[in-house]
């Protein structure tokens, strides 16, 4: 990741001395131009974000497996938690949980949950867990233990 950061910060101090030459250019001409702090045009802060991102999926491994579920006689619980150690160990946050949790889905679990992130759910699932009482219903971990936890007892 050093190098990612040592990228982000040459680029940064090459846009600082590239608009500071434009301000000396500018100082001869008639109107004054006073730049905000810190204002990017959008194609530094596209090149910014770009390389924000690269360093979080850098972050990010794949070095433990995680298991599928398939739903019926599998315990809900087990798997979430079994699922939420291994994405713990990947350096995996909450939304990027969210974003490849379809994919470890099976069976019914895989036709429930592409069903309930359906743009048109009634409660559309949107999150992996809730931050507070009013997302649970559209918290995957919510739902998942609902939908699932009455099959398995």
């Amino acid at each position: 990741m050093g190098d990612y950061s040592y990228l982000s910060q040459q680029l940064e101090e090459h846009f600082a001395a590239h608009n500071r030459n434009d301000l000396d250019e500018s100082e001869h001409s008639t109107q004054t131009i006073t730049p905000e702090p810190m204002a990017q045009d959008p194609i530094q802060a596209n090149i910014l974000t770009a390389l924000q991102s690269i360093q979080t999926a850098l972050g990010q491994k794949n070095n433990t497996l995680l298991l599928l579920f398939r739903g019926d006689a599998q315990d809900p619980i087990e798997w979430l938690d079994d699922f939420e150690r291994a994405a713990t160990a990947n350096q995996y946050d909450n939304e990027y949980k969210f974003q490849i949790v379809g994919g470890y889905l099976q069976s019914s679990p895989a036709i429930w949950f592409s069903q309930e992130t359906d743009a048109n759910a009634h409660q559309r699932i949107s999150r992996w867990m809730p931050a507070n009482v009013e997302e649970n219903n559209t918290s995957f971990t919510t739902q998942c233990y609902q939908r699932f936890l009455g099959l398995f007892s």
